[in-house]
């Protein structure tokens, strides 16, 4: 259970209560916005009027914000029942919002299969290795067919707002339950039930319902995941038995789909209809209001649901030949490329001009690179770029002193302003302003962080006058829409204050009092001791910016108990406790560390973390092996050896380490203290290593070139 103020935080309604937000969905045309918009960018103390008639049209979506308990309940739910339903979805179709399983195999109704793994540290698998094994199974597909000299068609589609226009009445019809195999005890139906209760007096509560009755599956909450994923499971079975594909996958609802193209087809509605005829009663095409052809999904277990393959949306490739596998190559090469630049060491311009450049594509020659069939938007592209910008910004800011760069620091600021604190940035990098207003307070920039809500807050006003937000029909969706992000803004702020080197005092209070510009009734603590116990209390529970383990082996002065541990020995072996306490003993130098935060991590310890915490692991394989699964929740599967050789002599001073891998007759070495100066050596064996700005971005230049090389070092 979770610390009184943290719940009072994130949940002020008791029970299942959950609370509604909207989050900006689609960017507005800055065309429909007065001149004075595009070249300010809504600044403070602009009064940009325009007529009411010709307002811009803006479009929002419903989200949920879930209580803990509502999502604790989701989560039980998914552990006791909807494993069954995810069970029922062909892994081999199916890539997204997958369960995580374990090895071993278990028998049950349905056939053998994997049982749901309850010892990792989350129920899902992650997205990003299930995107790229989606993605690179259908270039896989494409480039064997073209091999071979056949002629295919490859196609990229999605449905549209999936989400909000799904009933997940669908879920406990006895036709559903047919079409997937599935029989559900008394027990498990009657859970089900009640959770889809529960979905559905939310979902009474919200604007939406007045404009669509039918119902939808709540964005945010867990159990959504496997609700909306199995809907189109007996579709993934249909798919493949009518169309016969080269290859088929779906990554929640978007489909890639690549098949020999032996009809000769041509033109997207041609197409289309030839998959219809495959998919009888399953799909029609119908004319989209932009002309080109759609696909209505009509299930008939869902026939309350709307589920569109928008045309718009549809992306058909007809390939063949060398010219097809050039297109293959690049669309490969681009991955490698962008792959490679998430497994880099940060690299942060000094420059606004060359920040633009990186992250907007403000260059004169700028050109969209794509990694995938579907035609990538500038907005999308953009907003990569500044994830990416982002996230080296944050590393930077964890690595330094923020008196070090203050400079690139403003300069980053600065091109934020100007790029994305915009009404049409308010859509499009909803996402990235409040973790800018968190690296904000971690570095101690309070002005700049009062300045930037302010900015904010213009924003908001100038879409009140000049956009649909303003009319009295969308009015109230658009107070919960600022709404939200007030909270995500408060989050971070306070996710912030765990940072190590960071003081709260009355400076950051009054910055985070400054919310109440985008709503009035946000609860901030009413002083510093309060937000000194709220963030510390943050901390403890592993949700702060700030790792807990990281302040327990860094910075804790003392013990931290935390609850007694459970009596039941069947939650102490679930929770790995017994594990825990043997860790514990192994940490000789440290202080007992809040085993809640070690039970329930949200980044647990790396292999390489326990070893350097617990030394003497490495003198025992068979300890390091189980720690890694007590405080990971993963097993090791492979049989290398861990640690040094057992039979090492020791006495003579020396300590064998087994590298795993083939023996190689030669070895490649990175000398990492290149350049290190002797002075540089000196401070830092006296505890004053330098760090400053110049020296932090040479070391990772340097390792950089190190991993960019065709050889690597072994």
């Amino acid at each position: 259970m979770l610390p009184a103020s943290i719940r009072s935080l994130h949940t002020p309604q008791p029970g299942l209560g959950p609370r509604t937000n909207y989050v900006a969905s689609e960017s507005l045309p800055l065309r429909s916005y007065p001149k004075c918009i595009t070249k300010c960018g809504a600044r403070k103390g602009c009064v940009a009027q325009t007529d009411t008639n010709k307002r811009a049209v803006a479009s929002l979506r419903l989200i949920i914000r879930p209580t803990v308990d509502f999502q604790v309940t989701s989560a039980l739910w998914i552990i006791k029942v909807g494993h069954l339903f995810d069970g029922r979805i062909n892994s081999a179709l199916s890539y997204g919002n997958r369960l995580r399983r374990s090895h071993e195999e278990a028998e049950t109704s349905g056939g053998t299969r994997s049982e749901i793994n309850l010892t990792a540290t989350g129920l899902f698998t992650p997205y990003f290795s299930a995107y790229r094994q989606w993605r690179e199974n259908g270039l896989s597909a494409i480039d064997r067919a073209l091999a071979a000299d056949k002629e295919i068609l490859a196609i990229t589609m999605d449905i549209e707002r999936f989400y909000h226009r799904v009933s997940p009445r669908f879920l406990v019809r006895p036709s559903f339950l047919a079409s997937v195999g599935l029989s559900l005890s008394e027990q498990e139906l009657s859970f089900t039930k009640s959770l889809l209760s529960a979905i559905e007096t939310w979902y009474k509560s919200t604007p939406d319902y007045i404009v669509r009755p039918e119902g939808a599956v709540p964005v945010g909450l867990s159990a959504s995941k496997i609700i909306a994923n199995v809907l189109l499971a007996d579709f993934d079975n249909a798919a493949e038995r009518g169309v016969r594909p080269l290859y088929y996958g779906r990554y929640v609802d978007d489909i890639f789909l690549v098949f020999e193209n032996k009809d000769g087809l041509s033109g997207p509605r041609q197409v289309m209809q030839w998959l219809a005829e495959r998919l009888a009663r399953r799909v029609v095409v119908e004319r989209g209001s932009e002309g080109s052809p759609s696909l209505q999904l009509r299930l008939p277990y869902a026939k309350d649901s709307e589920l569109i393959f928008r045309g718009a949306k549809q992306k058909i490739f007809a390939l063949s030949s060398l010219h097809g596998r050039d297109l293959i190559q690049h669309i490969r090469e681009q991955i490698r490329i962008q792959s490679s630049e998430y497994r880099l060491l940060p690299a942060v311009p000094s420059t606004g001009a060359e920040m633009a450049s990186r992250a907007l594509l403000a260059t004169p020659d700028a050109k969209l690179e794509v990694d995938s069939l579907r035609k990538a938007d500038a907005i999308s592209v953009r907003r990569l770029g500044l994830s990416l910008l982002l996230r080296d910004i944050e590393m930077f800011s964890a690595d330094l002193q923020p008196r070090s760069w203050n400079g690139v620091r403003n300069e980053f600021y600065g091109l934020v302003k100007r790029y994305a604190m915009t009404p049409s940035g308010f859509f499009g990098f909803s996402g990235y302003l409040p973790r800018v207003f968190g690296l904000m307070l971690a570095c101690r920039d309070f002005e700049v962080a009062e300045q930037f809500i302010s900015d904010l807050a213009g924003v908001a006003t100038v879409l009140d006058r000049t956009s649909t937000l303003g009319k009295a029909e969308q009015r109230g969706e658009f107070a919960l829409c600022l709404k939200h992000y007030a909270e995500a803004l408060r989050q971070t702020g306070l996710q912030a204050a765990t940072e190590r080197t960071l003081k709260i005092d009355a400076r950051f209070l009054r910055v985070m009092r400054s919310l109440v510009a985008l709503d009035p009734n946000i609860k901030i603590p009413t002083s510093v001791a309060r937000l000194k116990i709220l963030v510390h209390q943050i901390l403890l529970a592993d949700w702060g910016r700030r790792p807990y383990k990281d302040y327990w082996y860094l910075s804790q002065r003392t013990d931290e108990l935390g609850p007694p541990f459970p009596k039941q020995l069947e939650i102490r072996k679930r929770l790995r406790l017994i594990g825990i306490r043997l860790f514990k003993k192994l940490c000789t130098g440290l202080n007992i560390p809040h085993w809640p935060a070690l039970a329930f991590p949200t980044r647990p310890m790396r292999p390489d973390e326990i070893s350097l915490v617990a030394p003497d692991v490495l003198l025992e394989p068979a300890v390091y092996r189980r720690l890694i699964m007590v405080l990971r929740g993963a097993k090791v599967t492979s049989k290398s050896q861990l640690g040094v050789e057992p039979s090492a002599a020791r006495d003579g001073g020396l300590t064998t380490f087994v590298v795993p891998g083939k023996e190689r007759e030669a070895i490649t070495l990175a000398i990492a203290s290149y350049k290190v100066m002797e002075e540089d050596l000196l401070k830092a064996a006296s505890g004053r290593p330098v760090r400053s700005w110049t020296r932090y971005s040479d070391l990772n230049w340097l390792v950089n070139r190190i991993l960019q090389e065709r050889t690597r070092p072994d």
